[in-house]
């Protein structure tokens, strides 16, 4: 059982890209409380990594693409959620969805 508790906390470590597991007392590793990491809050900025971003009406591709923004890079917009690896921001008092590979969090 140690060893099933153990791949699991390695495999969770490696899935955060951090230390996630401490010892325990003999007992086994645990889920350190600092291992996950913490969602910006809402209001803060984001920049856009890409010049043409498609902003969509969903957390998906499935979702149809509201409006093309061209010249983006280096351009800042307000997060306001996340969904998976989407991110939901706010653009000229707009909202949107854009996957998170195209915007970098500050």
């Amino acid at each position: 059982m140690r060893n099933l508790t153990a791949t699991i906390c390695l495999t969770i470590a490696v899935l955060l890209g951090s230390v996630a597991c401490a010892p325990n007392s003999g007992q086994g590793p645990v889920i350190a409380s600092d291992a996950v990491a913490e969602e910006p809050k809402s209001g803060s900025e984001v920049l856009f990594k890409v010049s043409a971003i498609n902003l969509r009406s969903g957390p998906g591709l499935q979702f149809p693409v509201k409006r093309v923004l061209e010249n983006a890079k280096g351009s800042a917009a307000v997060f306001d959620g996340v969904d998976r690896n989407w991110i939901k921001i706010i653009l000229e008092d707009h909202s949107y969805w854009v996957n998170s590979s195209l915007v970098q969090r500050n």
